[in-house]
């Protein structure tokens, strides 16, 4: 039960904290029009999340003996935001949102094992980091296929070229998140791992191994985006022919399809890190 509640607190927290880092990422008057297009859809999903964010962490600070301190300011901290994500614009909510992301993802950090550790304060800081980083990697994930659902149900193709635009400027940002996240998780296991071979010798060695290799299925995704997806949109903008509109559909709906995938495998590994935090080292 403490496992599960880790992995669905860290997949909650994670999916609403980079989910407002990507509104603040998108606040461009480039991306004006896909923005406006799939509003709702965004402001539904991240009070969607807030609402789940709250259930897990009273159930997390409740089952796994939080203090009660850092409960306070989390669920004060989602009440402001979704005070905030009622605004008509969710563009004006994009810098608080952010800063509220980050708070959020401190609280956690607050809990893990690193906060526990000798040097606590520069362990607490790098968790917040990795935190940080995989939060806007698969929480922009989670948000751009919010984007991306809403631009294929459309079918409108002046959605396109800002779609093609939004992923131009995301696809740099996670290339950042992923190398930020393999240094730092290597800082981290070598916090806790007593050697190399404890990678396939102790639950929580081979746990992190089968993390490293979503984590690898993870960055194909991204390469497959962006070395096949986003020349093809790129092309078919360049290109207006006739049957463009159905190469542009059938395009859009394979990015969803992967983008759905690659969700899919992000919530899983969040899962994996909440079984980490419940085994022995």
């Amino acid at each position: 039960m403490q496992t599960l509640l880790h992995g669905l607190n860290l997949i909650s927290l994670c999916t609403l904290a980079g989910g407002l880092i990507f509104l603040l990422l998108m606040r461009n008057d480039k991306f004006a029009e896909l923005n406006a297009a799939a509003q709702t859809s965004q402001r539904r999903w991240l009070l969607a999340w807030a609402a789940i964010t709250v259930v897990t962490s009273s159930l997390a600070a409740w089952t796994l003996g939080w203090p009660t301190g850092i409960l306070l300011v989390r669920l004060v901290e989602l009440f402001a935001l979704v005070i905030l994500l009622r605004q008509t614009d969710l563009t004006r909510v994009a810098v608080p949102g952010a800063v509220i992301a980050l708070i959020l993802l401190a609280t956690q950090s607050l809990t893990s094992r690193s906060a526990h550790l000798p040097d606590g304060i520069a362990a607490t800081l790098a968790d917040w980091f990795h935190l940080t980083l995989a939060s806007t990697w698969l929480g922009g994930v989670a948000m751009l296929l919010v984007m991306v659902w809403q631009v294929w149900r459309s079918r409108a193709l002046t959605l396109v070229s800002p779609l093609s635009l939004a992923l131009d400027r995301f696809s740099p940002l996670a290339i950042f998140c992923v190398l930020g996240l393999a240094f730092s998780g290597i800082a981290q296991a070598a916090l806790f791992l007593k050697s190399f071979e404890a990678l396939l010798t102790t639950d929580y060695g081979r746990t992190l191994s089968i993390k490293i290799v979503l984590f690898a299925v993870l960055i194909g995704f991204g390469a497959f985006h962006q070395q096949v997806i986003l020349p093809r949109l790129r092309l078919a903008l360049l290109n207006r022919k006739s049957n463009e509109p159905a190469r542009y559909s059938q395009d859009v709906a394979r990015l969803r399809i992967s983008l759905l995938l690659e969700a899919g495998c992000g919530a899983v590994l969040l899962l994996l890190v909440g079984v980490m935090l419940a085994l022995p080292l």
